[in-house]
């Protein structure tokens, strides 16, 4: 009984962690559909204002504030293609975890 309670619920745990992550990282208003920052490694500097200013003040100040060029839009959209990819293999994933976990 101890190993079907325990793997139950490590399972929801699970998918409540994805829900979660699936949330902050994609559904946000701000960051709908994705947040890029994650594969291209640049935001805004009006991201910084809003997020962190003091983080932005002390890069000012340091003269570590760099101007970046965005990738070029092949390059994104290759990126983008991919995190699409990756989100779908997670839901997926996730959909057959929970319908194994239901028993269908």
């Amino acid at each position: 009984m101890a190993a079907v309670l325990h793997s139950e619920i490590s399972l929801l745990g699970t998918g409540l962690l994805l829900l979660v992550h699936l949330f902050n990282t994609h559904l946000r208003p701000e960051k709908f559909p994705m947040d890029l920052s994650l594969v291209t490694g640049m935001v805004s500097e009006q991201h910084l204002q809003r997020a962190r200013p003091e983080y932005l003040e002390r890069l000012r100040g340091d003269g570590q504030l760099e101007l970046a060029t965005t990738p070029e839009p092949r390059q994104l959209k290759l990126i983008i293609v991919g995190v699409y990819l990756m989100l779908f293999v997670g839901l997926s994933l996730l959909a057959w975890s929970l319908l194994a976990a239901l028993g269908k």
